[in-house]
């Protein structure tokens, strides 16, 4: 399993290695040198991964005359592919000789070296469908089927068009600022020099940047029903939730352990009504500007409620300033263990966060941070009626509380979660992941190893 330490899809990727290891697999996980403690917490192999060191090539390149890159594109290209620093992934492939090799969608120069390679390889997305479908709207965007001009045909349509023109727009921006050494471009001559067909395999038509791949399966990391209604391609797979029910906690310093233990212990034992309301911001740009300021006027006006926020650096200038007695912020904290005590959550609409929410039926009041799909898993969830989307930029404090109101006293809401909920479980005890990898394993590879293919392919 290879992935890029983020922190969404290492969780998730982690929970699956453990699934698969329970079965009789063996499992060995492969990403940046700072995820090795939390793998290793997990009790799976590690195999560290090189730094890409494209962003430095392009620095680098960035320093020379425009006339000697355009004259030398060939020679350039050829150091932006060395620069993405595959060979020892290569190696390894060639070592360990896996029988199935599951690469983030993210990891473009991955998956094409070990398509080359011959292995048997499948896409690991932590995206909701990354799939263009009539009235569907693409996950970049908000907007549900069925619900407004967003959601309807013809408005789906127009916008997954925009998108698409935005994308060939930006790909020649970056292909005419970058002298023909692009990450498109580079990626595309990889898949063709490894003998790869890229017109027949990569897509450019949907919404990931760069492109999707259009014959691989993809394991898509959270549950569908917490998708849209839609007809799932022969190449998609749902195998999620994957959500451990315990996970290492490595980064909580012993103060701060001592502090939340106290807290969630003095909530447990009031018997009071009192309401605990959990704030992750993940990417921790919701945490900047004056939103946080506007979230700590709401908890003094509600001394019945409790904060419990993991805001990033900022919690350091907060201690410094007169906080009320319910309102508690860390740099971090463990997700899992305070939703599963809390009542409702402030979010910046993460698919995993959404799906943690859903695992301890605790409503959501998502400020959409926007970037990748948060604005199509914020779409999805106000769907399906298991929490609220909201604008940080433009809601007050009272704007804030009357919507944590709202998801507290909501009972039809509770109910939709419930149920949800119980589909969660559900998927998990029909073991869709480890049946998945099971079916993977008796596949064909996509492409045949580099010696068995003709010279012409």
């Amino acid at each position: 399993m290879v992935t890029n330490g983020l922190l969404g899809m290492l969780h998730s990727s982690l929970e699956l290695g453990l699934r698969l290891e329970r079965q009789g697999f063996e499992v060995t996980y492969s990403s940046p040198g700072p995820t090795e403690p939390l793998v290793r917490a997990h009790g799976l192999e590690f195999l560290p991964l090189d730094d890409d060191g494209y962003r430095d090539f392009i620095e680098r390149d960035r320093e020379r005359t425009l006339l000697h890159r355009w004259s030398h594109v060939r020679q350039r290209q050829a150091e932006a592919t060395d620069s993405l620093r595959l060979k020892e992934f290569t190696r390894a492939l060639e070592l360990q000789k896996p029988d199935l090799v599951l690469i983030d969608c993210e990891m473009h120069g991955h998956l094409l070296t070990a398509l080359s390679s011959g292995c048997r390889t499948a896409v690991l997305s932590s995206f909701v469908s990354m799939r263009r479908l009539p009235g569907i709207p693409p996950p970049p965007r908000m907007g549900q089927p069925g619900r407004g001009w967003r959601g309807s045909r013809l408005g789906a349509w127009l916008i997954w068009n925009e998108l698409r023109f935005k994308k060939w727009g930006l790909f020649n921006l970056r292909r005419i600022q970058n002298a023909a050494c692009d990450s498109e471009t580079i990626y595309r001559r990889m898949a063709r020099e490894m003998g790869l067909d890229d017109r027949r395999e990569l897509d450019t038509s949907q919404w990931q940047v760069p492109f999707n791949y259009r014959h691989l399966v993809t394991l898509t990391l959270h549950s569908r029903a917490f998708e849209f209604p839609h007809e799932a391609a022969t190449t998609e797979r749902f195998i999620g939730p994957l959500i451990s029910d315990q996970r290492p906690d490595l980064r909580l310093g012993d103060t701060d352990r001592q502090r939340l233990d106290r807290l969630l212990d003095l909530h447990g034992s009031a018997g009071n009504g009192r309401k605990l309301v959990f704030a992750g911001f993940g990417s921790m740009k919701l945490a900047e500007g004056d939103f946080l300021s506007r979230l700590v006027d709401v908890f003094k006006r509600r001394p019945d409620w409790t904060l419990l926020g993991g805001i990033g650096a900022r919690s350091r200038e907060f201690m410094d300033e007169s906080l009320p007695k319910n309102v508690h912020l860390f740099e971090w904290l463990p997700q899992l263990e305070v939703l599963s005590k809390g009542d409702a959550a402030l979010t910046h609409g993460a698919l995993h966060t959404n799906d943690e929410c859903v695992r301890y039926a605790v409503p959501s009041v998502n400020y959409c941070a926007r970037e990748s799909d948060m604005a199509g898993t914020c779409s999805r969830a106000e769907f399906h009626g298991l929490g609220q989307t909201r604008s940080a930029s433009r809601d007050s404090a009272r704007d804030i509380e009357r919507a944590l109101e709202e998801v507290l006293a909501d009972q039809a809401m509770a109910a939709r979660l419930a149920r949800m909920q119980a589909r969660y479980r559900e998927s998990a005890d029909q073991n869709l992941a480890e049946n998945c990898v099971r079916d993977l394993l008796q596949s064909e590879p996509l492409y045949p190893s580099p010696r068995a293919r003709s010279t012409n392919q």
